[in-house]
């Protein structure tokens, strides 16, 4: 008998579905390690008799889930068919809200300027750097990042910004949501 895993956000949209293996038999309650649970400990694991499955806490796309609560379903199948399932909530709290507080000077920046610098706390987090305009997008992608990081006020080609409004977005490798920051570059 099969065994499947779908994760649904608060919204109700699927952010997450696994097949997690086998089972003697449909599976009628799961047991989970925490609940709370924090995705930066470790594991969740769900279980019932003899299925057993370590969840990492991650979404489709790879990013930790965020903080809120979730509806975990698990589903048993046999020759195709829905035997059973058990539904159950879930709370993440903790590494799902991870972020960074971002500081970016001088702000105003003058056009004539060479660069900005961009740091954030806590200072040991890397994260994944990248400069929006409002009516363009992507302006730069500056990489992955250790604080203090440095702007040379240029785009992807070279060229040297113009006066605007740019968005500084640092976001934690595996989370979903950035942290952003207005940047004003003016004469």
């Amino acid at each position: 008998m099969s065994v499947t895993l779908k994760i649904y956000d608060s919204s109700g949209l699927l952010v997450q579905s696994l097949s997690t293996g086998s089972a003697g038999s449909a599976l009628t309650a799961v047991a989970i390690s925490s609940n709370p649970y924090n995705p930066g400990t470790g594991s969740l694991l769900l279980s019932d008799g003899g299925w057993t499955h370590s969840f990492d806490g991650r979404d489709s796309t790879g990013a930790v889930l965020r903080n809120g609560i979730y509806l975990f379903v698990v589903a048993s199948q046999e020759g195709g068919k829905q035997i059973g399932s058990v539904e159950f909530q879930v709370t993440v709290l903790g590494n799902g809200g991870a972020g960074v507080t971002l500081l970016v000077a001088p702000n105003p920046v003058h056009s004539s300027a060479e660069y900005v610098s961009i740091q954030w706390q806590p200072a040991g987090q890397v994260v994944e750097l990248k400069i929006y305009d409002l009516p363009r997008g992507l302006v730069r992608g500056l990489g992955t990042c250790s604080s203090p990081a440095v702007w040379d006020l240029r785009t992807g080609g070279g060229e040297k910004v113009g006066d605007g409004i740019y968005i500084v977005s640092a976001r934690v490798p595996g989370q979903r949501k950035p942290t952003l920051f207005k940047l004003m570059v003016a004469r």
